[in-house]
């Protein structure tokens, strides 16, 4: 028996939802890096801070985006398999119903 919620317009097994939490709680944490790091290049453009920094900042703004990019594409690739997974499962339960309908009428 499977326990769902309802969570963002897609229904999600109850067990889940700590690592929806904890998925959405890294990407806030990378995105805040991002913020940090465009906050600092900032400064940098306004008080000078050196060349040597300049090419630190970019060089992490960029693998940073690059991660977050990858990530997202994978959630993406996830999100539809889980979709899939849940059309099989309402599938599997209207083929179901329509058994235990049939087998009702045979017997009358």
């Amino acid at each position: 028996m499977y326990h769902l919620l309802v969570h963002n317009s897609k229904v999600v097994p109850v067990g889940n939802i700590e690592r929806l939490i904890s998925e959405g709680f890294i990407m806030f944490i990378w995105c805040s890096i991002l913020f940090i790091l465009g906050i600092l290049a900032f400064l940098d453009s306004m008080l000078n801070m050196g060349n040597i920094f300049r090419q630190v900042n970019s060089v992490f703004f960029m693998l940073i985006s690059l991660a977050l990019l990858i990530r997202t594409t994978t959630k993406m690739k996830t999100m539809s398999k889980e979709n899939y997974e849940n059309r099989v499962h309402n599938l599997e339960q209207q083929v179901k119903t329509l058994r235990d309908g049939q087998e009702k009428l045979q017997k009358y």
